[in-house]
């Protein structure tokens, strides 16, 4: 979801309603679980809300059936948050 083009003021909204639309698709039970989950943590990444992208990114990168890629990729954050929480 790129915000970074829309003023200042809407980013924030733009990202809370994404937020809203995404949390019932990462419910256990939903087909799009996964993908919703990464959304939901990149866009927490977007709102400096490093903690919730964190417990987010964990939770996919232990997660044994989490794809393969979206699993490293998930790791990655994970390392990239804990890497600025140490500064």
């Amino acid at each position: 979801l790129e915000v970074e083009h829309l003023p200042a003021e809407h980013q924030a909204e733009a990202i809370e309603l994404a937020l809203k639309k995404l949390e019932p698709l990462a419910a256990p039970a939903e087909p799009w679980k996964y993908l919703a989950l990464e959304l939901i943590g990149i866009l927490a990444y977007k709102k400096n809300d490093f903690p919730k992208a964190t417990d987010t990114f964990l939770q996919l990168a232990q997660d044994p059936d989490v794809p393969e890629g979206m699993r490293s990729r998930a790791q990655l954050m994970t390392q990239t948050l804990a890497s600025q929480t140490v500064h």
